[in-house]
């Protein structure tokens, strides 16, 4: 693989390497807890993209490495959003209901972005492709994850229960696993249908077709229900897409989408509540997992979505600007909730700072088999949604922002198809802007933009676009001037 850095030399070469070396362990790493100061660590990630994103800073402040030649970046309406985002979030932060839960919060997603969308963006400037390499990377990385996974399925049975923790440590369970797996799989099709675009060797074409299947094997067997609606609007817009569909259009299409639902929306909510297939059944199959996902009367997660979903409101009404502050959601919700909301795994106990989530458990297998998920139960969480969770930790702008992203991301990789004339660019757009849809989607029910696993996939996709578009906007220009 062949990368290209900018920036000054001895900063070039070895953020460079340390950059690809990040995306390699992303789905290798896995998290350690410290109780002592009531925090957690992805390890070695989180460390690589903290040294990334300090070597960034100096490189931008003391040898001109991003500033010089990049204000046009600075002023693409993609990374205008992301730093109002920012803005709102840091807002939030300084007015806080919780400083230091709400200052770590903010520096994790800072870093983030600075290294995922920043300084992806100058690897992009110089080579586009560089792009789909970093996510054949990560794909190869995590089909390890995947071959782990089914081996520890294998022993206790490929099943909604065997498949929850299996990717455990690596992941925090199947939805993650499923969303990662799923952004990745737009980027293994290209690969398999257009190998002499993409420049393809032989070789490789057999390595990305096995991979493909890997992580198809992975995905299925995830049994994550939001992952299938994920596929499913991921697939629909790619269509509509190649096509014809432009933004307008698009945008046609999911108003009356909207407007029908609104029309519609008492006699859909009563067949709704007649659905009583349940997920969470011992042995329960895709069958059942596929059509309980608008049973929103007897099946337990999708319940407490609800009652995460309806604390998340009443959060937003006693703090509508800024919210209660970022990161704080799954300390500050419990008040909020309702007893008749409440489900057996809904946490009653308020949590300390750091925990929450599923650690290293050193007899997975063995806690598996013996059926032990009182372990998993009422662990606390967050408001399993990505835009409930910013309504109540940022405000309404921060959500309305976050949402803002999806169409603005979107717009620009339609008007890039529309104007460039290079088919490899094409595609590889298409590629991101199908990832990033199963995201936005998969986000209303569960979030993982502060794990830098998905938070990787998510915001180098928009510097993707971005990089795009502005690259077609210079070609475009040169043509124009010859």
């Amino acid at each position: 693989m062949d990368f290209d850095f900018v920036g000054s030399q001895k900063i070039k070469i070895y953020s460079g390497f340390l950059f690809v070396l990040t995306v390699l362990f992303l789905p290798l790493s896995f998290k350690i807890f410290f109780p002592a100061i009531g925090t957690v660590l992805i390890f070695p990630a989180e460390i690589m993209i903290g040294i990334l994103a300090l070597m960034f800073v100096y490189d931008l402040m003391f040898k001109n490495g991003f500033a010089i030649g990049h204000l046009s970046f600075l002023k693409q309406p993609i990374t205008i959003m992301i730093l109002l985002y920012l803005a709102f979030n840091t807002a939030s932060g300084a007015f806080s209901t919780m400083h230091l839960v709400s200052l770590k919060a903010v520096i994790v997603k800072t870093s983030y972005i600075v290294v995922f969308y920043f300084f992806m963006y100058n690897i992009l400037k110089q080579n586009l492709s560089s792009y789909t390499e970093l996510m054949k990377l990560y794909g190869f990385s995590i089909a390890l994850v995947i071959i782990y996974s089914l081996l520890i399925q294998s022993k206790v049975g490929f099943n909604r229960y065997g498949s929850g923790y299996a990717c455990h440590p690596f992941y925090n369970d199947h939805t993650i696993f499923a969303a990662a797996i799923l952004f990745l799989i737009p980027v293994f099709i290209a690969f398999n249908a257009f190998p002499k675009t993409l420049e393809l060797t032989i070789g490789n074409r057999i390595l990305v077709f096995a991979g493909f299947c890997l992580l198809a094997l992975g995905f299925y067997f995830s049994f994550c229900r939001a992952a299938w609606v994920s596929l499913l609007a991921s697939a629909t817009l790619s269509l509509l897409i190649i096509i014809g569909f432009r933004f307008r259009g698009l945008m046609i299409l999911f108003f009356l989408s909207l407007t029908a639902l609104f029309l519609f929306f008492g006699p859909l909510l009563n067949k709704l509540k007649e659905n009583k297939v349940d997920s969470t059944v011992t042995n329960a199959g895709l069958f059942e997992h596929f059509y309980s996902i608008t049973n929103i009367t007897s099946d337990v997660s999708n319940k407490e979505r609800l009652n995460r979903w309806d604390c998340s409101i009443k959060m937003f009404k006693e703090r509508p600007v800024l919210g209660f502050g970022p990161g704080t959601y799954q300390f500050q919700y419990l008040p909020f909730q309702n007893s008749e909301n409440l489900t057996y795994i809904s946490r009653q106990i308020p949590l300390r700072p750091g925990f929450g989530s599923f650690y290293w458990h050193s007899n997975a297998v063995g806690l598996l088999q013996d059926k032990d998920y009182t372990h998993f139960q009422g662990k606390g969480g967050t408001a399993h949604s990505e835009y409930f969770l910013e309504l109540a930790e940022g405000g309404l702008p921060s959500m309305l922002l976050l949402i803002g992203l999806f169409f603005t991301g979107l717009f620009y990789s339609l008007r890039t198809l529309t104007k460039t004339k290079d088919k490899k660019t094409k595609i590889i757009v298409v590629i991101a802007i199908s990832g990033l849809t199963t995201y936005f989607v998969h986000g209303v029910f569960n979030n993982f933009l502060d794990d830098c696993k998905l938070a990787f996939l998510f915001w180098s996709s928009l510097s993707l676009i971005a990089a795009a578009d502005l690259k077609t906007k210079i070609n475009s220009q040169s043509e124009a001037e010859a």
